[in-house]
């Protein structure tokens, strides 16, 4: 076992008894790689890629997944969106998309009843609709036309969102690589615009404008 692993065991029979969080964990990391096939995620890669818009639709506890999916993939590729807003008119964004968009949903038992509807109205639209969910059986993978599945278990009373975080990451990965010179070409667009607007802290004096000759070959 390694350090790690037996500091998370050590504190775990410390704090509230939960010796078996660590082997929870563990099982959840694993499960996105045992539950879903390489193909499966170079599958949702692409409609991600190919699709004119991609909307990502997470409420409740998932609405950090959506948003951490979109952040990442609004990095890879442009016309992407999150499905929120304060003034509760996010639908609109779901009622927006054509059969030449993607709409990716994640939610995991318990469903949230809106987010389902929504993904339902989609579908029977002919919008593509990418499930990142929890169970074969879940009503979101019966209606979508590439599902991805992570596992939530815990030793609390709250889901685990590893497996779920790993998956994205994975996913991610895979757009990234399968997106070669176009998401190449957007990364280093996006960096030297944030560089520009110095949106990270740096020490002083040490800001430099990224040069041409620094960017790769396309």
């Amino acid at each position: 076992m390694s350090a790690l692993a037996k500091y998370f065991c050590q504190t775990g029979k410390q704090v509230g008894g939960y010796d078996n969080n660590i082997q929870f964990q563990m099982d959840n990391l694993t499960s996105v790689y045992e539950r879903n096939s390489a193909a499966a995620y170079a599958a949702a890669a692409d409609q991600i890629l190919k699709a004119n818009k991609v909307l990502f639709l997470g409420l409740r506890s998932a609405f950090s997944m959506a948003y951490h999916l979109h952040y990442t993939c609004d990095w890879l590729r442009d016309n992407t969106s999150v499905a929120a807003d304060a003034g509760g008119a996010w639908p609109e964004k779901v009622l927006s998309l054509g059969n030449q968009d993607l709409l990716v949903v994640v939610s995991q038992a318990p469903y949230t009843r809106i987010v389902v509807e929504n993904a339902q109205t989609a579908a029977a639209r002919g919008v593509p609709v990418l499930a990142i969910t929890d169970s074969e059986l879940s009503p979101l993978a019966r209606l979508a036309t590439v599902s991805l599945f992570f596992r939530s278990s815990s030793s609390s009373f709250f889901h685990s969102q590893i497996g779920a975080l790993a998956l994205a990451e994975r996913l991610m990965a895979d757009v990234a690589e399968r997106g070669a010179l176009d998401v190449n070409a957007r990364l280093i667009a996006r960096r030297e615009m944030l560089q520009k607007n110095r949106t990270y802290w740096e020490k002083p004096n040490t800001f430099r404008v990224p040069s041409a000759a620094a960017r790769p070959a396309q």
